[in-house]
């Protein structure tokens, strides 16, 4: 798998499950995704390990447009976006709830 083979596999999930859902709608909608169309799971979690491991790309412009995910800690009362190590951990994290939200282990 190749960055645009794996982005044109999740932009789509961003946009479909991300949008407007909190982490616990997206769990569910996931849940019914993987119960209804398993084939789609293996697929989908692999293009999200691979962008995790992507260090050359900026998840932030991806995450922000497409599953209007915007990411960052508050310190001292502000808003600090999260770097782009912190945006792979997130998604590095992500991708074993979703596995686990599919019933796959692993």
């Amino acid at each position: 798998m190749d960055r645009q083979a794996a982005l044109a596999i999740v932009v789509p999930v961003l946009e479909h499950y991300f949008q407007d859902n909190s982490l616990e709608q997206t769990l569910l909608l996931w849940t019914s995704m993987a119960e209804h169309a398993p084939e789609r799971v293996g697929p989908i979690l692999a293009a999200f390990e691979f962008l995790a491991n992507d260090a050359s790309l900026d998840l932030r412009p991806i995450l922000l447009e497409h599953g209007w995910i915007n990411l960052f800690h508050t310190v001292d009362g502000e808003p600090v976006i999260y770097t782009p190590q912190e945006h792979r951990a997130w998604l590095a994290q992500l991708t074993p709830r979703l596995r686990e939200a599919a019933g796959m282990s692993g």
